[in-house]
């Protein structure tokens, strides 16, 4: 995993891929649930703070919940106000480049395109949630003239407080498949069995891609931006106005 960071950090320095490549190989099983533990990884969008989804106003049997922003309660209103006056100091990927954003995820498919301060390396960061300061931001395109979208929180704690209510249901991926080439994520790794946007790592690998695994991770999104607050759940996992984005099926050939 250092190394595959290390390759990460200098987007394809030709001299580590090799060996960043060898111990993702070896330490394949890593990516992969086989136990208890991945279990929640596995759901893919599975898991409130109480740890039973079926509890939650609104819940899909997946586990997010239909909240719309009209809807929410005031005291979470008020929490994703914040995020929301945050995200729009970002109309477009541009205005977010020339504060230090970087693009780290093609633009996926119900998802958009992911830009994080640090990168693709940044969704290894051990950040503490704040309203204020989201890890991501959300964008409706690749190019700079993609307007914002949302948001979305990363978090090294197993069973994130978030916000208040327990209508922000948090999800966990298995790993990423970063294409080094490119130097964005272009899909996750064993996804749930719906997901669009899923590589096996054995294909991930097979594209000259690196598999890293991020199942220690808790995620959420939040569809803040002025042309999607209304439209769609705002902690969904997928905004139904992003369904254009890129697919695994549209990446099956290596190299493309």
């Amino acid at each position: 995993l250092v190394l595959a960071l290390a390759v990460i950090g200098g987007v394809g320095a030709a001299a580590d891929e090799p060996a960043a490549r060898d111990a993702l190989a070896r330490g394949q099983q890593a990516t992969t649930p086989t136990s208890a533990a991945g279990d929640h990884a596995a759901d893919h969008h599975a898991g409130d703070h109480t740890g039973d989804a079926s509890t939650v106003p609104g819940a899909h049997a997946h586990g997010e919940t239909d909240v719309m922003y009209a809807d929410l309660p005031a005291a979470l209103a008020a929490q994703v106000d914040i995020v929301k006056a945050y995200v729009e100091r970002y109309p477009t990927a541009a205005d977010a480049a020339r504060d230090g954003w970087i693009k780290a995820t093609l633009s996926l498919n119900g998802i958009g395109a992911h830009y994080l301060k640090g990168g693709p390396t940044g969704f290894l960061g051990d950040y503490e949630f704040d309203p204020a300061a989201p890890n991501v931001l959300l964008f409706d395109g690749e190019g700079p003239d993609a307007k914002i979208a949302g948001a979305s929180f990363i978090l090294s704690d197993p069973d994130p407080e978030g916000f208040v209510t327990d209508l922000d249901v948090w999800h966990a991926h298995v790993g990423v498949c970063f294409d080094v080439a490119q130097g964005v994520v272009i899909g996750e790794i064993d996804g749930h069995d719906d997901s669009t946007i899923s590589f096996t790592t054995q294909d991930c690998l097979d594209r000259g891609a690196l598999a890293f695994p991020i199942a220690d991770l808790k995620m959420i999104h939040l569809w803040v931006g002025p042309d999607y607050i209304d439209d769609g759940p705002v902690f969904a996992h997928d905004h139904p106005k992003l369904y254009d984005g890129v697919k695994a099926a549209d990446l099956e050939s290596p190299g493309t």
